[in-house]
């Protein structure tokens, strides 16, 4: 029966891996957007079989991240410009909707929550550390949602936020982009302070409406880019 049971353990840890592994070569481009998935290649990187691969990709699958198409294999979905314009448009609905609802029972330990994550930002920004940037200021979005205390309104937030985390990636390699995000996380965290629905929910709005904007030029701009390059 332990056998059994360490078995188990280990598909579970192997696939785990594996969807981990995909997910973070899809969302940083090493798999880029619209290409074929060459899963002989990912076998070996990973040394594993086919058989679980290809139950790893059908949880990429959906999250929307790949596209199992009949007869022609895997694909990494292409960052569309209107989709993600789709995905913001909903994303600063909601979190403005949180923010409004969060201001008011936003605790002291919630602000400086809010606080410490901006300030560490900010200063692995000045060490040049893109990828902690990246990952706190995902963090910081989520904080603030789940300080609104609506555990439906966090799951369809997380939900969105996966669908446009890799194209949100994009726009941080602009130095200016991330300089003025970074001024854009300070309003926020100024209205977090005063517990102003309404400055915080257009704090928020603000920073998705900018956010918006360099995320489609940069998906744009690489779209031009491979147009030149075929």
């Amino acid at each position: 029966m332990e056998l059994a049971g360490t078995e188990t353990i280990d598909r579970t840890q192997l696939h785990d891996h594996l969807v981990k592994g995909l997910r973070k070569m899809v969302m940083r481009a090493v798999l880029p957007p619209g290409t074929r998935i060459p899963e002989r290649m990912l076998c070996e990187r990973f040394g594993v079989s086919r058989t679980p691969l290809r139950e790893a990709l059908k949880v990429l699958a959906a999250s929307g991240l790949v596209e199992l198409l009949p007869n022609r294999g895997a694909w990494v979905t292409p960052l569309r410009s209107s989709d993600v314009r789709n995905c913001f448009q909903v994303l600063s609905l909601l979190e403005t909707g949180a923010a409004e609802i969060a201001a008011s029972r936003m605790t002291d330990a919630v602000v400086a929550q809010l606080r410490r994550q901006h300030e560490t930002m900010v200063l692995h920004l000045r060490l040049g550390e893109r990828e902690h940037v990246f990952r706190l200021d995902l963090e910081l979005h989520r904080a603030l949602v789940d300080a609104a205390g609506n555990r439906q309104l966090a799951t369809i937030h997380a939900d969105l936020t996966v669908q446009v985390e890799r194209a949100r990636y994009l726009a941080i390699l602009s130095d200016q982009r991330v300089r003025e995000s970074t001024l854009e996380h300070d309003a926020i965290l100024t209205a977090a302070l005063t517990r102003d629905p309404h400055a915080l929910a257009e704090a928020v709005r603000y920073h998705y409406e900018m956010t918006q904007a360099a995320v489609v030029h940069a998906i744009e701009q690489r779209a031009a880019g491979d147009a030149r390059a075929a």
